[in-house]
């Protein structure tokens, strides 16, 4: 039998009907949360939904709970349904015959956990959220409050310059805006479009309202030129982004995030998957000792102080993608945020890179020898 043949074989039994309507439940949680919290939270924030959904969520339960399941079942399920006898004595060497049932495990687990990220992203960004475009997103203002402030109340003369601009609407908005509550999405989305007209209308640089403000390097060098169309849009989008560091996200900033998290997750997949497979090769019942490990030390961990976050497969996937809280109170966690938070010793993303190689190595080649040497007989005959 090829490897092939048994990476199918196991494909189709991870697609039965069962597993898959959970994995699908699963993978649609964090979007429903999301549509929720859009149409009912006056304090919503895409970016900061979107982040801390994709960290208690998608990191933290879905990815880890669908690695556990399915890679602990990769043997668990032949016990139980007697084929283990079967399964090893074909004329193929254990140990491809499980690294084949792994590699279905982490298809299926990476596609799921991809999904559930890719529809979370388009509840949160909508479908053009995402392109690159030096256009102003709404989701891409990290505190509205003083985004709103700052376009309002100031000495900057290039600020002044942008609140002459806009529309006497708009205008009497900012004026009047009292900085106590968070401003409606209405007038948000409004300042912003007409901030994107600016963009695409003409430069806004001014030799003397700009005196003084430290401009990016490649905006400074295209000061004085004729420029026009994405040209100009990268510009102006580069000044105005000099004016409010603080309250906005740099263009494609949503990209950026979203394309880091589809990138780790495979990786994190690995991760616990590598570790689960171990277990369940080592211990008769490994589900119970993986819902500890992954709902219990995991959870715990990485918050503690000191160096124990280093004994946390989430405290390396946090650094790797890195996912900024919440700036303007949306609640998307809700006391997930608190059991969480990132421990206070700092970990070099080479060193996160370097800690799940040794750690995906370890277990994987464990499992592979274990189940290699050890005699497995049906779940009742034991």
């Amino acid at each position: 039998m090829s490897d092939l043949a048994i990476y199918q074989s196991a494909l189709r039994e991870l697609l039965r009907p069962k597993r898959l309507l959970i994995a699908v439940l699963l993978c649609l949680l964090p979007a429903v949360y999301a549509l929720i919290l859009r149409n009912s939270s006056d304090t919503y924030n895409a970016l900061d939904t979107y982040n801390e959904l994709m960290k208690q969520f998608v990191f933290n339960y879905i990815l880890v709970l669908l690695a556990l399941v399915f890679s602990t079942g990769a043997i668990t399920q032949e016990v139980e349904q007697k084929t283990i006898v079967y399964l090893l004595t074909r004329p193929v060497p254990r140990w491809r015959i499980l690294l084949m049932k792994f590699a279905a495990v982490m298809t299926i687990t990476t596609c799921t956990v991809w999904l559930s990220t890719i529809l979370l992203a388009g509840v949160c960004f909508g479908v053009g959220g995402l392109k690159t475009s030096y256009a102003i997103a709404p989701s891409q203002i990290k505190d509205q409050k003083q985004f709103v402030l700052n376009l309002k109340d100031t000495p900057n003369m290039a600020l002044i310059g942008l609140h002459e601009r806009f529309t006497p609407q708009t205008q009497k908005f900012l004026d009047n805006y009292s900085g106590e509550n968070v401003p409606d999405s209405s007038s948000i989305a409004t300042t912003v479009a007409e901030l994107n007209g600016m963009i695409r209308a003409g430069s806004l640089y001014n030799k003397e309202a700009y005196e003084g403000i430290k401009l990016p390097a490649e905006v400074q060098a295209q000061v004085g030129k004729n420029l026009s169309g994405n040209e100009l849009e990268k510009f102006n989008r580069g000044l105005i982004q000099a004016l409010l560091p603080d309250t906005l996200l740099p263009a494609g900033g949503n990209s950026v995030q979203f394309w880091r998290d589809l990138l780790v997750l495979p990786v994190g997949v690995l991760a616990y998957g590598s570790l689960f497979l171990c277990l369940a090769t080592l211990f008769l019942r490994p589900l119970v000792g993986g819902l500890i490990f992954a709902f219990g030390w995991e959870s715990w961990v990485p918050n503690m102080p000191g160096y124990f976050g280093r004994f946390s497969l989430a405290t390396y996937l946090r650094v790797l993608a890195p996912h900024a809280d919440a700036a303007n109170g949306t609640d998307a966690g809700g006391i997930l945020s608190q059991l969480t938070q990132s421990g206070g010793d700092e970990i070099t993303q080479l060193f996160a890179w370097s800690a799940l190689a040794v750690i995906i190595g370890i277990a994987l080649s464990t499992a592979l020898t274990v189940f290699s040497n050890k005699e497995y007989v049906p779940r009742e005959d034991v």
